[in-house]
């Protein structure tokens, strides 16, 4: 099940903000305010407007005082194998230009992201 997210309401304050999947995966995967999942991200590097690595995206989510790990080359794996298969837990699933959460199965994602996109990573939380 796919799960639209209001960026509106999820952003808050903050304005003029783009090329924020990261930052919105980040905060709903790891159940946190928009406002936190942002200032981790900006310590490691993210400005305004810009986008994150796989790199990024897991030292921010450290942050967390979680356990967290990512795995990458998964290149076969489409989103929608991936999601059948990780129906229980909490992950930022990213492909080569885009981030999304994954939380007990249900994608929460803010673009059109198709099921059959091959995933080239997640960290799991």
């Amino acid at each position: 099940m796919k799960v639209y997210i209001d960026l509106k309401a999820i952003r808050g304050t903050i304005k003029g903000e783009a090329r924020d999947c990261g930052v919105t995966s980040l905060s709903i995967a790891g159940g946190v305010s928009y406002r936190e999942a942002w200032d981790l991200l900006a310590n490691w590097g993210r400005d305004k407007g810009e986008g994150v690595s796989p790199f990024q995206l897991e030292m921010a989510s450290k942050g967390l005082n979680r356990a967290s790990k990512r795995f990458s080359a998964m290149s076969k794996v489409t989103l929608a194998q991936f999601i059948k298969t990780h129906s229980r837990g909490r992950f930022i699933v990213y492909t080569r230009n885009h981030a999304m959460a994954v939380v007990d199965g249900r994608l929460y994602d803010c673009n059109m992201t198709r099921g059959q996109s091959k995933i080239e990573g997640f960290i799991t939380l």
